[in-house]
Protein backbone atom coordinates (compact mmCIF):
# COMPACT_ATOMS: atom_id res chain seq x y z
CA UNK A 1 0.00 0.00 0.00
CA UNK A 2 1.32 3.47 -0.90
CA UNK A 3 1.83 6.00 1.90
CA UNK A 4 -0.79 8.29 0.35
CA UNK A 5 -3.37 5.51 0.52
CA UNK A 6 -2.51 4.91 4.17
CA UNK A 7 -2.95 8.63 4.89
CA UNK A 8 -6.39 8.65 3.24
CA UNK A 9 -7.38 5.59 5.24
CA UNK A 10 -6.28 7.27 8.49
CA UNK A 11 -8.25 10.43 7.71
CA UNK A 12 -11.39 8.40 6.98
CA UNK A 13 -11.08 6.84 10.43
CA UNK A 14 -11.32 10.31 11.99
CA UNK A 15 -14.52 11.20 10.10
CA UNK A 16 -17.58 11.60 12.34
CA UNK A 17 -21.22 12.56 11.88
CA UNK A 18 -22.74 13.84 8.64
CA UNK A 19 -24.74 10.65 8.03
CA UNK A 20 -27.76 12.68 6.87
CA UNK A 21 -25.68 14.82 4.52
CA UNK A 22 -23.87 11.81 3.07
CA UNK A 23 -27.19 10.13 2.32
CA UNK A 24 -28.39 13.26 0.51
CA UNK A 25 -25.21 13.28 -1.57
CA UNK A 26 -25.58 9.58 -2.39
CA UNK A 27 -29.16 10.02 -3.59
CA UNK A 28 -28.15 13.02 -5.66
CA UNK A 29 -25.26 11.18 -7.30
CA UNK A 30 -27.47 8.17 -8.03
CA UNK A 31 -29.58 10.23 -10.49
CA UNK A 32 -32.80 9.80 -8.52
CA UNK A 33 -34.16 13.28 -9.32
CA UNK A 34 -34.28 15.97 -12.00
CA UNK A 35 -31.97 18.17 -9.91
CA UNK A 36 -28.52 18.01 -11.48
CA UNK A 37 -26.67 20.51 -9.29
CA UNK A 38 -26.45 20.31 -5.50
CA UNK A 39 -24.73 23.21 -3.72
CA UNK A 40 -23.43 22.75 -0.17
CA UNK A 41 -22.63 25.89 1.79
CA UNK A 42 -21.47 26.79 5.28
CA UNK A 43 -18.93 28.81 7.21
CA UNK A 44 -15.19 28.31 6.81
CA UNK A 45 -13.84 25.25 8.61
CA UNK A 46 -17.20 23.57 9.13
CA UNK A 47 -16.19 20.49 7.13
CA UNK A 48 -17.35 21.01 3.54
CA UNK A 49 -14.14 19.75 1.92
CA UNK A 50 -13.92 16.81 4.32
CA UNK A 51 -17.51 15.87 3.51
CA UNK A 52 -16.79 15.92 -0.24
CA UNK A 53 -13.70 13.75 0.20
CA UNK A 54 -15.55 11.25 2.39
CA UNK A 55 -18.40 11.08 -0.12
CA UNK A 56 -16.01 10.56 -3.03
CA UNK A 57 -14.21 7.77 -1.16
CA UNK A 58 -17.53 6.00 -0.58
CA UNK A 59 -19.03 6.62 -4.03
CA UNK A 60 -20.16 3.38 -5.65
CA UNK A 61 -22.26 4.75 -8.53
CA UNK A 62 -20.74 7.17 -11.02
CA UNK A 63 -17.31 8.37 -12.14
CA UNK A 64 -16.11 11.19 -9.83
CA UNK A 65 -13.88 14.13 -10.73
CA UNK A 66 -12.71 16.46 -7.96
CA UNK A 67 -11.92 20.10 -8.82
CA UNK A 68 -10.24 22.13 -6.09
CA UNK A 69 -10.98 25.86 -6.09
CA UNK A 70 -8.39 26.45 -3.38
CA UNK A 71 -5.71 25.85 -6.04
CA UNK A 72 -6.80 29.11 -7.72
CA UNK A 73 -9.21 29.24 -10.63
CA UNK A 74 -8.20 32.27 -12.72
CA UNK A 75 -9.43 30.95 -16.07
CA UNK A 76 -11.02 27.91 -17.67
CA UNK A 77 -7.54 26.53 -18.39
CA UNK A 78 -7.02 26.00 -14.65
CA UNK A 79 -10.11 23.77 -14.59
CA UNK A 80 -9.06 21.86 -17.69
CA UNK A 81 -5.57 21.20 -16.28
CA UNK A 82 -7.04 19.64 -13.11
CA UNK A 83 -9.31 17.41 -15.18
CA UNK A 84 -6.49 16.47 -17.56
CA UNK A 85 -4.30 15.37 -14.64
CA UNK A 86 -7.05 13.05 -13.39
CA UNK A 87 -7.73 11.67 -16.87
CA UNK A 88 -4.04 11.03 -17.52
CA UNK A 89 -3.66 9.24 -14.19
CA UNK A 90 -6.52 7.01 -15.37
CA UNK A 91 -4.67 6.13 -18.58
CA UNK A 92 -5.60 8.91 -21.03
CA UNK A 93 -1.95 9.81 -21.76
CA UNK A 94 -2.42 11.26 -25.26
CA UNK A 95 -4.81 13.97 -24.05
CA UNK A 96 -4.55 17.63 -25.08
CA UNK A 97 -5.18 19.36 -21.74
CA UNK A 98 -6.13 22.66 -23.44
CA UNK A 99 -8.86 21.15 -25.63
CA UNK A 100 -12.06 21.40 -23.59
CA UNK A 101 -14.16 19.50 -26.13
CA UNK A 102 -11.72 16.59 -26.14
CA UNK A 103 -11.68 16.51 -22.33
CA UNK A 104 -15.49 16.38 -22.22
CA UNK A 105 -15.56 13.62 -24.83
CA UNK A 106 -12.96 11.57 -22.94
CA UNK A 107 -14.91 11.94 -19.69
CA UNK A 108 -18.14 10.86 -21.39
CA UNK A 109 -16.44 7.93 -23.12
CA UNK A 110 -14.89 6.67 -19.89
CA UNK A 111 -18.23 6.86 -18.08
CA UNK A 112 -19.93 4.94 -20.89
CA UNK A 113 -17.25 2.25 -20.78
CA UNK A 114 -17.98 1.80 -17.09
CA UNK A 115 -21.76 1.91 -17.68
CA UNK A 116 -22.05 4.83 -15.29
CA UNK A 117 -22.29 8.60 -15.30
CA UNK A 118 -20.11 11.57 -14.37
CA UNK A 119 -20.12 13.15 -10.91
CA UNK A 120 -18.33 16.50 -10.73
CA UNK A 121 -17.28 17.78 -7.30
CA UNK A 122 -16.28 21.46 -7.27
CA UNK A 123 -14.79 22.59 -3.97
CA UNK A 124 -14.14 26.11 -2.56
CA UNK A 125 -16.71 27.47 -4.97
CA UNK A 126 -16.28 31.08 -3.84
CA UNK A 127 -13.01 31.05 -5.81
CA UNK A 128 -14.69 30.16 -9.10
CA UNK A 129 -15.93 33.68 -9.94
CA UNK A 130 -13.43 34.12 -12.76
CA UNK A 131 -15.00 31.11 -14.52
CA UNK A 132 -18.56 32.23 -13.86
CA UNK A 133 -19.44 32.95 -17.49
CA UNK A 134 -17.67 29.93 -18.96
CA UNK A 135 -18.67 27.19 -16.51
CA UNK A 136 -22.46 26.98 -17.15
CA UNK A 137 -21.94 26.73 -20.93
CA UNK A 138 -19.19 24.14 -20.50
CA UNK A 139 -21.36 22.01 -18.22
CA UNK A 140 -24.09 22.13 -20.87
CA UNK A 141 -21.96 19.92 -23.13
CA UNK A 142 -22.42 16.90 -20.87
CA UNK A 143 -25.20 14.32 -20.88
CA UNK A 144 -28.28 14.95 -18.73
CA UNK A 145 -27.13 12.23 -16.34
CA UNK A 146 -24.31 14.53 -15.18
CA UNK A 147 -24.41 15.22 -11.45
CA UNK A 148 -22.69 18.28 -10.00
CA UNK A 149 -21.89 18.90 -6.35
CA UNK A 150 -20.38 22.24 -5.35
CA UNK A 151 -19.25 23.42 -1.94
CA UNK A 152 -18.60 26.97 -0.78
CA UNK A 153 -19.02 29.43 2.05
CA UNK A 154 -22.10 31.14 0.62
CA UNK A 155 -25.36 30.26 -1.15
CA UNK A 156 -25.28 30.58 -4.93
CA UNK A 157 -25.98 34.12 -6.13
CA UNK A 158 -25.50 36.32 -9.17
CA UNK A 159 -24.40 34.81 -12.44
CA UNK A 160 -24.81 31.20 -11.31
CA UNK A 161 -28.58 31.77 -11.08
CA UNK A 162 -29.10 33.88 -14.19
CA UNK A 163 -29.50 30.99 -16.59
CA UNK A 164 -31.60 27.91 -17.10
CA UNK A 165 -29.36 26.10 -14.63
CA UNK A 166 -31.26 27.76 -11.78
CA UNK A 167 -34.10 25.30 -12.43
CA UNK A 168 -31.83 22.33 -11.79
CA UNK A 169 -30.03 23.55 -8.63
CA UNK A 170 -30.78 22.51 -5.06
CA UNK A 171 -28.98 23.68 -1.91
CA UNK A 172 -27.83 22.04 1.31
CA UNK A 173 -26.75 24.29 4.22
CA UNK A 174 -24.10 22.58 6.34
CA UNK A 175 -24.56 23.11 10.06
CA UNK A 176 -22.12 22.56 12.91
CA UNK A 177 -21.44 19.11 14.30
CA UNK A 178 -23.36 18.09 17.41
CA UNK A 179 -21.57 18.01 20.80
CA UNK A 180 -21.73 14.21 20.64
CA UNK A 181 -19.94 14.18 17.27
CA UNK A 182 -17.29 16.62 18.50
CA UNK A 183 -16.71 14.44 21.57
CA UNK A 184 -16.36 11.34 19.36
CA UNK A 185 -13.89 13.16 17.10
CA UNK A 186 -11.85 14.23 20.14
CA UNK A 187 -11.70 10.66 21.43
CA UNK A 188 -10.61 9.36 18.02
CA UNK A 189 -7.84 11.94 18.03
CA UNK A 190 -6.78 10.98 21.55
CA UNK A 191 -7.89 14.29 23.10
CA UNK A 192 -9.04 13.12 26.50
CA UNK A 193 -9.15 16.14 28.82
CA UNK A 194 -12.44 17.98 29.27
CA UNK A 195 -10.65 21.32 28.86
CA UNK A 196 -9.27 20.29 25.47
CA UNK A 197 -12.66 19.00 24.36
CA UNK A 198 -14.25 22.29 25.44
CA UNK A 199 -11.71 24.26 23.41
CA UNK A 200 -12.29 22.01 20.40
CA UNK A 201 -16.06 22.46 20.63
CA UNK A 202 -15.70 26.25 20.89
CA UNK A 203 -13.34 26.28 17.92
CA UNK A 204 -15.68 24.14 15.82
CA UNK A 205 -18.76 26.09 16.98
Amino acid sequence: MQIQAKLYSAERNFFVGRAKELEILRKHAAVHSDVQWLHIYGQSGIGKSTLLQQFMDELEVGQPYFLDGSKTIRAKEDVLVQLAIQLKSAGEWDLNEQDQEEIVNRMIRRSEQKCGHIVLLLDTFENWRSAEEWLPQWLGQFEETLRIITAGRHPLTGGWLRSGWATFIDTLPLTSLTPTDVDLYARKRGLASNETKSQLFQFSR
